[in-house]
């Protein structure tokens, strides 16, 4: 007798995440326990994602947005360039099972990288805008997880955070480079 995969996944957002991983849940303060208790909130986190409605997913969801918004080819390829990497970070997880820790620890990853706080910044932003709008529109959650999470502050002085004027050398070596394309062709 095979299960119901409805009942299951009912069975298992009931109890699996909300019981033993619910809101209200206390973490050990046992660093060797705290360790295994993160890893099983992992792997139900994960069970969770292959069991929920396709619909629910955050890329899916990011489809469903980028249909109602009607977004350009060229803006739209640049948040499905910031979703599939906060999706390798974090999971395509059910929009409404995503947390403020994950944002944070994507906005970690991210600065960890090396991309400069700027950066940082408008990956937050196209998150946020797409969980307002999952919030507003569709219902989906209650609570926005990337409404306060902010990219660390540029600590750079403001005449290093513009583009910078080429080098010379640069200049001279960009120079060389067009002067040998352009002059094979009939330009």
């Amino acid at each position: 007798i095979k299960p119901d995969l409805r009942e299951v996944q009912k069975a298992f957002l009931e109890y699996g995440y909300e019981g033993e991983f619910g809101k209200s849940a206390t973490p050990p303060s046992d660093e060797e326990e705290l360790d295994e208790w993160e890893a099983e909130k992992l792997k139900i986190e994960r069970k969770i994602a292959r069991l929920a409605p396709e619909q629910n997913k955050l890329l899916a969801v990011a489809e469903d947005w980028h249909s109602f918004v009607g977004h350009s080819r060229q803006t739209w390829r640049k948040h499905m360039e910031k979703l599939k990497r906060f999706v390798l970070v974090v999971g395509d997880l059910p929009i409404d099972q995503i947390t403020r820790e994950e944002m944070e620890r994507y906005r970690d990853s991210l600065v960890s990288s090396g991309v400069s706080a700027t950066t940082v910044q408008k990956y937050l932003d196209t998150l946020n805008a797409l969980f307002r709008w999952a919030k507003r529109e569709r219902r989906l959650i209650q609570v926005n997880p990337a409404e306060d999470v902010r990219a660390p502050r540029d600590t750079r002085s403001s005449d290093k955070r513009g583009r910078q004027p080429f080098k010379p050398q640069e200049l001279k070596s960009i120079l060389e480079k067009a002067q040998t394309t352009w002059s094979k062709s009939d330009r």
